[in-house]
């Protein structure tokens, strides 16, 4: 009788070491990104974009099996580091940090091994069409020009931000 309860205890512990850890686990780099639900006259915004958000130097998300997250993300002045515990339901994907804030992104493609779409509103502050059209090349360019163009007319709206990570 022992050794049947010995082997079926030892038959559920196998068990669950065998188990697959979630596919949201694992280190996620942000590949691009999107806006998308912009009024009309800041629509010339939409689009995709390649590589990290405005003034990123690399965004770094690493969620652990033990439920746990770690979030890097590089600029040129001080970096952003959040830890924290992460939830995943079957729409959202849920950053508690240990900072008492939290993130609720909305899961937009089913997440696969290699790549995971989750989006957030965001207020960025964004130059209008009327404006941001007539800026030349070079004007972009400049970050001192450009930061006096944003003082002046940059605004604060409240957009759709979709991210697109891969591992």
């Amino acid at each position: 009788m022992m050794l049947v309860a010995g082997l079926a205890f030892l038959s559920s512990c196998s068990k669950k070491n065998d188990a697959k850890p979630p596919v949201v686990v694992g280190t996620w780099n942000l590949d691009s990104y999107y806006f998308t639900n912009i009024p009309d006259n800041f629509n010339g915004w939409e689009g995709q974009y390649k590589g990290t958000f405005f003034g990123e130097q690399g965004n770094t998300l690493t969620i652990n099996n033990d439920k746990t997250y770690t979030w890097r993300i590089a600029y040129d002045g001080p970096d952003f580091n959040d830890v924290g515990k992460w939830e995943l339901t079957a729409t959202q994907l849920n950053l508690n940090s240990t900072a008492n804030t939290s993130k609720q992104f909305k899961i937009e493609q089913d997440i696969t091994a290699a790549q995971m779409v989750i989006s957030e509103v965001e207020a960025l502050n964004l130059l209008p069409n009327s404006v941001a059209d007539t800026l030349t090349n070079a004007e972009w360019s400049d970050p001192v020009f450009l930061d006096a163009v944003y003082t002046k007319y940059g605004q604060s709206i409240d957009v759709t931000v979709v991210s697109l990570y891969e591992k």
